[in-house]
């Protein structure tokens, strides 16, 4: 058990642990309650793996039922819809996927990118805006009640 010092008067020497304060069955309960919370946090862990390894191999089923039956639309809106999704180094990586059309999904992709740069630029700029209006009308203010 750890260490851990409960305060119980105005000097440190008075401090407690918490291995003092507790008898062996408490200590006892608590190791049990441990490893109980461990072995459902690994079932929840397994059971996560699987469900994505579940989804990943049905979309890669899906993914080649589109191909087989020439429905490039259908893949291309996907893999623009994923890449969007993904960060910098994943969206290098599916760009990599066989199965991925290799023509209009890159410009598509990179020009949404784009776009929402620009956006995010634009809000900062305008945040940085407010900012540095408050803070004017904050020293106006200020001078005004000073005089």
């Amino acid at each position: 058990m750890t260490d851990i010092s409960i305060p119980t008067g105005k000097t440190r020497r008075n401090a407690t642990s918490i291995d003092q304060l507790m008898n062996d069955s408490m200590q006892r309960a608590v190791t049990r309650i441990v490893a109980a919370a461990d072995r459902e946090s690994r079932k929840l862990s397994k059971k996560e793996r699987e469900r994505r390894e579940a989804v990943a191999e049905t979309i890669d089923e899906w993914l080649q039922f589109l191909d087989e039956t020439g429905d490039e639309e259908t893949l291309k809106a996907f893999f623009i819809q994923i890449e969007l999704l993904a960060s910098a180094k994943n969206r290098r990586r599916i760009a990599g996927h066989p199965l991925r059309p290799q023509e209009g999904v890159e410009d598509v992709v990179a020009k949404e990118l784009d776009r929402r740069a620009a956006e995010r630029d634009c809000a900062q700029r305008e945040k940085e805006a407010a900012a540095k209006a408050t803070n004017a009308a904050a020293k106006t203010d200020e001078t005004a009640a000073a005089e």
